[in-house]
C-alpha cells in the first residue's frame, strides 16, 4: 500500500449502539420509522405521478408491435428483463410470440457507445410501420435527439428512467418529446420517494399492470438492479432490497437468476472436488448446488451476481443480450449453461481487469503522474468496456481523480474515456470549463465519460490541470483517512455480531458498521505453533481466532503484515456471525490494524 492508513471515529455518527448507529444513518429515530416503509409499501403509498397514465397508455398496445431500449449494465438488463417479463405477463402479444432479444434493445457498447440508438429506432418503426410502443429504460432521459426522432416516425415513447435531464445555456431542463416521462429523480414532486434506479420504476410499472401478487417473481430484479446501481437503501428502496432478497432465498425467483445463483455454488464446490474428470466434477457439483438453500446477501448480489450480468456488457459489443437471455430464461436446465457462460466471461473480465491495472500502475510510477492533482493514463490494446474499473482502482490507490483512455473501437485517431473522481472534485463540473476539447462527454460529480481525438490529448490535459487548479485547488493527502463507528472489546463480538444481522441488507445510506476491536490476541495453534492460518485457492485467505472470535481477511498484504506482528492487536472492520456445521461464530473481516 503506497499510502498511510490511519482510522478516526465517522462524523455525525454518535450512537453507542449498533443499532443506534444504523438508525443514524437512515436518517431515523427509532426502528418504528423503518417498519413504516414497509407498511407504506404494502398499502401503495408510495405514488409517483403519470405513473398509471403510463401503464394506460402502454396497454393500448397490448396487440401492437413494442421496443424496450434499456442500458447494458445490470440496472439496464434487469430493468429489460422485468419489463419483457413483465408485459408478457400482461398478454402483450408481440412479447408472447418473439424472444427477449426481439423485444428488448440495448445499446451496441463499441459501436453505439451509451445511447438510444436512432437507427434501431428507425428499424423498428420501419417493422411496425410508426404504429408501436417504445419504452425506455434506465436510459433516455437525455435522448433528445433519438426521442425526436422517434416521434417523427410516428411512435409512441414511453420514458422510465433515474437520471439527469439536459439543461440549455441558462440552467432550464431539455426533456425530450415523449408521450409519458417517469423520472422521479430528475422532475421534481413526481414520487413520494425519487432515489428509484430503472429496475425499481420497471417493477412499479409492471405492477401497477399486473397487480403485485403476480409481478412478484420479478421482485428479486428490483432488489439486483437497486444494489448493482448503488441506490440508497432506504424508503421503498430497502422494502424491494430485503424481500427481494427473501425471494431469493426461498427461490420464488426465475429459473435464469437460479441458475447463476446455483454456479457460483457449484464452482466453489468443484474446487473442493476430489473427482478427478472435469465434467464429472462440474456435474456433481451441479447436482449438490441444486439441493443446498439460497444464501443471499448484499455482497452476493453485489460482488458476485451483478459482475457476472455486466461482464459480457463490459466486454463485447452486444453482450448485453447475454445476460438478457439468462434472466428471462424459462427453462432452468436450458438457463444453467448460459450462466456458467457469463461466469466464465467473468473470470475473463478479472483477469483482464488485473492485467490492465498492473500496467496503468506502472505507468503511473514510471511517468511520475501521481505529482498531478489528476491522473490520465492512456491505455492500448484495453477493451473499453473495463476503463471504469481501472479508473476506480487508481482513484482508491492514489486519493485523486483518474481517467483511463483506451482506443476507441472502428474508430482511428480517437480515444474513449472512463473517468472516476473523490468527493472533493466534482468531475462532471471540471469537464464542462474544457467541454470545447472533447467530442462528447457526460456523467455526475462522482464518474463520467468522455470521447476526443488522440491529438487533443495533450491540450486536454493541461487544460484538465489548469481548470482542476482554478475550480478545487486539490492537494491529495498522503494518509488514506478511514472511519470506524464503534469501538468494542472482543469479548463483545458474539453479541454485537448477532446484532448486527438484524439491519440487513447493508448498502448505499446503510453501510455496515465499521469496528474498532479491542483486546484480540492471537490463539497459538498447538499442532503448529503459529498464531495465522493461511488456506485456500492459492493461499489468500488468512485468519487468526481469539477466545472463539475469528479475524479474517483476503487481502494477501494485510494478511502478511498481520502475520508478521506480534502481540495485542486492534482490529478495524466489520462484524458477522461465520456458521461452519452447525457452529456459530462471530468473524470479523479485516481491513486494517494497529499493534496495542
Amino acid at each position: 500500500m503506497n499510502r498511510k492508513i490511519t482510522y478516526k471515529k465517522r462524523p455525525r455518527i454518535t450512537g453507542n449502539t449498533a443499532q443506534e448507529c444504523y438508525l443514524q444513518k437512515l436518517g431515523v429515530e427509532n426502528t418504528d420509522e423503518i417498519n413504516a416503509w414497509y407498511k407504506s409499501s404494502y398499502a401503495g403509498e408510495y405514488w409517483i405521478r403519470d405513473l398509471d397514465k403510463a401503464v394506460d397508455l402502454a396497454l393500448t398496445f397490448k396487440n401492437r408491435k413494442i421496443r424496450v431500449f434499456c442500458d447494458y449494465d445490470v440496472d439496464g438488463v434487469g430493468a429489460g428483463a422485468i419489463l419483457y417479463l413483465g408485459l408478457k405477463m400482461a398478454g402483450f402479444r408481440y412479447c408472447r410470440d418473439n424472444g427477449p432479444t426481439k423485444v428488448v434493445r440495448p445499446p451496441f457498447r463499441h459501436e453505439e457507445g451509451y445511447t438510444v440508438s436512432v437507427p434501431a429506432i428507425e428499424e423498428f418503426a420501419k417493422e411496425c410501420g410508426g404504429n408501436g410502443l417504445m419504452i425506455t429504460v434506465d436510459i433516455g432521459i437525455a435522448a433528445v435527439e433519438a426521442v425526436s426522432r422517434a416521434k417523427d416516425l410516428g411512435l409512441t415513447v414511453i420514458i422510465l428512467d433515474h437520471h439527469l435531464y439536459r439543461v440549455d445555456y441558462e440552467g432550464n431542463p431539455v426533456l425530450p418529446p415523449a408521450d409519458v416521462i417517469i423520472d422521479p429523480s430528475a422532475i421534481k414532486g413526481q414520487g413520494r420517494w425519487s432515489s428509484y434506479c430503472g429496475g425499481a420504476l420497471a417493477y412499479r410499472f409492471i405492477c401497477a399492470m399486473i397487480g403485485k401478487q403476480k409481478a412478484q417473481i420479478l421482485l428479486s430484479y428490483s432488489a439486483l438492479t437497486t444494489v448493482a446501481d448503488v441506490m440508497p437503501l432506504k424508503e421503498e428502496n430497502r422494502v424491494f432490497v430485503s424481500q427481494g432478497i427473501r425471494c431469493m432465498e426461498k427461490r420464488r425467483i426465475m429459473p435464469g437468476l437460479q441458475a447463476l445463483i446455483n454456479v457460483f455454488t457449484a464452482k466453489k464446490l468443484e474446487k473442493r472436488s476430489g473427482t478427478e474428470d472435469p465434467e464429472a466434477r462440474r456435474v456433481e457439483a451441479k447436482k449438490q448446488a441444486e439441493e443446498m438453500e439460497n444464501r443471499i446477501s448484499g455482497y452476493e448480489i453485489g460482488f458476485q451476481l451483478a459482475p457476472a450480468l455486466n461482464a459480457p456488457g463490459r466486454l463485447l459489443n452486444r453482450g448485453a443480450y447475454k445476460s438478457i437471455s439468462l434472466l428471462t430464461c424459462e427453462d432452468y436446465e436450458e438457463a444453467y449453461p448460459m450462466a456458467e457462460e457469463l461466469w466464465e466471461i467473468n473470470q475473463e473480465r478479472i483477469r483482464l481487469v488485473n492485467e490492465a491495472s498492473e500496467k496503468a500502475e506502472e505507468m503511473v510510477e514510471e511517468k511520475h503522474l501521481d505529482r498531478f492533482p489528476v491522473l490520465m493514463t492512456v491505455l492500448q490494446d484495453v477493451n473499453p468496456g473495463i476503463a471504469g474499473i481501472i479508473a476506480g482502482r487508481l482513484t482508491e490507490e492514489h486519493n485523486r481523480p483518474s481517467i483511463v483512455l483506451t482506443p476507441k473501437m472502428g474508430h482511428e485517431g480517437v480515444l474513449v474515456g472512463s473517468c472516476r473522481s473523490v468527493p472533493e472534485i466534482n468531475i462532471k463540473a471540471l469537464l464542462d470549463e474544457i467541454s470545447d476539447l472533447m467530442m462528447a462527454y457526460g456523467g455526475h460529480a462522482g464518474a463520467a465519460g468522455l470521447t476526443l481525438e488522440k491529438a487533443a490529448v495533450p491540450a486536454f490535459f493541461q487544460a484538465l490541470i489548469r481548470a482542476e487548479k482554478e475550480m478545487f485547488a486539490y492537494v491529495p493527502a498522503d494518509v488514506d483517512i478511514r472511519f470506524y463507528d464503534l469501538s468494542a472489546d472482543t469479548r463483545m463480538c458474539g453479541s454485537l455480531a448477532a446484532e448486527e444481522k438484524r439491519f440487513m441488507p447493508y448498502g448505499e445510506g446503510c453501510e455496515q458498521n465499521i469496528y474498532r476491536i479491542t483486546g484480540f490476541i492471537p490463539d497459538t495453534d498447538l499442532f503448529t505453533g503459529k498464531r495465522m492460518s493461511v488456506f485456500g485457492k492459492e493461499n489468500k485467505v488468512y485468519k487468526m481466532t481469539c477466545r472463539g472470535v475469528s479475524a479474517i481477511t483476503f487481502d494477501p498484504e494485510l494478511g502478511e503484515a498481520l502475520k508478521g506482528t506480534d502481540g495485542e492487536l486492534v482490529l478495524y472492520g466489520s462484524l458477522s456471525q461465520n456458521e461452519y456445521k452447525g457452529n456459530i461464530r462471530p468473524q470479523i473481516t479485516v481491513e486494517w490494524f494497529e499493534k496495542a
